[in-house]
């Protein structure tokens, strides 16, 4: 999703593009590979504006754009994290490194036969799915020893 899509998706809907919900958007289209914690996205605002940005600015803007589906967000060990939606139908699994918190998007054909296989024997329609495999990437694997 480009930059102009994200900002038209707030401003159709009647949202002012603030400086801070462009500088988030940016944010993740440029770590779109990334999760990032609420702490981290706030750490950048802040540097960025040179002056402190409050955590309820930052998380009503990280839900705002949740809601659009801009970003999405994760739970992991208790902790949030968001990061930038990539996957399309045909990636519907996702690695997420528990060290670096980068993310590698693959397909499963597997899994979505067997829930196609599902949805018809319970007549369940799926809406919406989110699979995610964590571990640890090459690198760090190879850093942790």
């Amino acid at each position: 999703m480009e930059l102009s899509v994200c900002l038209s998706k707030l401003t159709t809907n009647g949202y002012r593009l603030t400086y801070q919900r462009k500088a988030l958007i940016r944010l993740f289209l440029e770590n779109s590979r990334k999760m990032l914690t609420a702490k981290e996205v706030r750490e950048h605002i802040t540097h960025l504006a040179g002056k402190q940005a409050s955590f309820g600015n930052v998380y009503d803007n990280l839900y705002l754009l949740c809601t659009f589906g801009i970003i999405d967000k994760t739970e992991y060990c208790g902790e949030s994290f968001f990061y930038r939606k990539e996957m399309s139908e045909k990636e519907s699994v996702m690695f997420i490194c528990t060290n670096c918190r980068k993310i590698i998007y693959f397909s499963d054909a597997l899994f979505d036969e067997y829930l196609k296989k599902e949805e018809k024997e319970h007549a369940y329609r799926v809406i919406s799915k989110k699979f995610e495999i964590y571990g640890l990437c090459p690198q760090c694997r190879v850093a942790a020893g």
